[in-house]
């Protein structure tokens, strides 16, 4: 009722002022915030919580650089691989592209190649999130004809270990347009030749025609024994575009 709602507005300013915040106070309070408010709240929410990772994130980058005692980097790798997790769950694409490239420019440090052989099965195991997945599909649209930001994101999600394949044939439904589905399927096929198939081949028993049409087209660019037998079972699916292409993938192939 927007009548409470100016009659709270009315009396905001002594609130504010109240020196103890009691139940009825902040029950009332809470019932009359609107949109605009939450969305304040939310974004301001979101802002000290990246500034927080980022300090913490500093920080710890601090004492793996230059550690005292033999504890002490134990602990920071392991806060360490928090911050990276946290950042997964997240879907922080940018800020993981950024330790990427830090542990790239720290490749011949023996210190660094002692941390991240502790880190890679832990960033395989909590890195391929849906978040993740999404967020290189979509940067991978924005890169453009940038090939050095493409190569960038394919060596990135390689990193992140096989179990980022199944999550990327996810976004297979979600690609917009033919230029998306082209890059997102390029990712696929260099991933597929470095951990195998079977995910994308999996894809093919999916009800979403459009995705099996997809799924079908990566497999025939990476090739392999298995194709034509993959393929064969297609000719007899119930949509027409899927029929056709395993006809011409069959052909191409020499299947019958």
């Amino acid at each position: 009722d927007p009548r409470v709602r100016a009659r709270w507005d009315a009396h905001r300013a002594a609130v504010a002022g109240s020196p103890r915040w009691t139940k009825d106070l902040l029950v009332s309070s809470l019932s009359v915030v609107d949109r605009g408010e939450r969305a304040a709240l939310s974004d301001h929410h979101a802002h000290d919580a990246s500034a927080s990772a980022e300090h913490a994130l500093s920080g710890v980058r601090a004492l793996l650089e230059r550690p005292v005692g033999e504890r002490q980097p134990k602990f920071a790798v392991q806060a360490y691989r928090r911050l990276l997790e946290d950042m997964a769950r997240a879907g922080r694409l940018e800020a993981l592209l950024r330790e990427y490239r830090h542990w790239k420019d720290r490749a011949s440090d023996a210190r660094w190649a002692a941390y991240l052989a502790a880190l890679r099965p832990e960033i395989e195991r909590f890195g391929p999130t849906p978040a993740v997945a999404e967020a290189l599909v979509r940067r991978l649209g924005e890169a453009g004809g940038d090939e050095a930001a493409a190569a960038e994101l394919h060596d990135f999600a390689a990193s992140l270990g096989s179990e980022i394949v199944p999550r990327l044939v996810d976004e297979l439904r979600r690609a917009a347009d033919k230029e998306a589905q082209k890059r997102l399927g390029a990712l696929l096929a260099q991933l597929c030749r470095r951990f195998g198939t079977e995910a994308v081949a999996e894809a093919l028993r999916d009800e979403d025609y459009f995705v099996v049409v997809q799924a079908l087209a990566i497999l025939d660019e990476v090739g392999g024994p298995k194709l034509v037998s993959r393929a064969a079972p297609l000719v007899n699916h119930s949509h027409p575009k899927v029929r056709a292409a395993a006809v011409r993938l069959l052909g191409k192939s020499g299947g019958e």
